[in-house]
């Protein structure tokens, strides 16, 4: 999988990488090594949603693949 240059980040991605590891059971390095972010990326997301400012919501169902 080619990396994603860091402002193409959807917000999709975003929410099926911390689905990954919060609802998933995947570390954070596992989660990252997956979709091919960085790991600190993947870090920053999953405090995001811990604090509350990003919520999870439903991805859409062709993102639930990674599951």
């Amino acid at each position: 999988m080619e990396k994603v240059p860091y402002s193409k980040y959807t917000k999709e991605l975003r929410l099926e990488a911390v689905r990954l590891v919060t609802e998933g059971g995947l570390s954070v390095g596992d989660a990252s090594m997956r979709l091919s972010l960085p790991k600190s990326t993947l870090e920053n997301w999953v405090r995001a949603f811990k604090a509350g400012k990003l919520q999870l919501g439903d991805a859409p169902a062709f993102m639930r693949f990674f599951s």
